[in-house]
């Protein structure tokens, strides 16, 4: 999960993620959703305590496209979770 951490470090992680796969590989990403029954309350407690945020998918593309991936979908699997699947970019 990524909310815990500020941009830089989810670019970290994402081109870690990125490094480890194969040519079909996804990386699959659960996270609460800005704007998907997320609290703010939560939005804040990431903020102030790891200087991270809840996102919202736009915000999650743009991070990802920097590491050449691109959103294939976004499934709400449980209360406030979503699971965003992404693939490398076909270039």
């Amino acid at each position: 999960m990524l909310h815990d951490w500020d941009d830089e470090q989810c670019h970290r992680v994402l081109a870690r993620c990125v490094d480890a796969l194969n040519r079909d590989g996804r990386v699959i990403i659960v996270e609460s959703i800005r704007g998907l029954r997320v609290s703010t309350e939560m939005d804040l407690v990431m903020l102030v305590h790891f200087g991270g945020q809840e996102r919202s998918v736009a915000q999650f593309e743009r991070l990802a496209e920097t590491h050449g991936l691109v959103l294939d979908s976004v499934t709400e699997v449980a209360d406030e979770r979503c699971v965003l699947e992404f693939r490398k970019h076909p270039i």
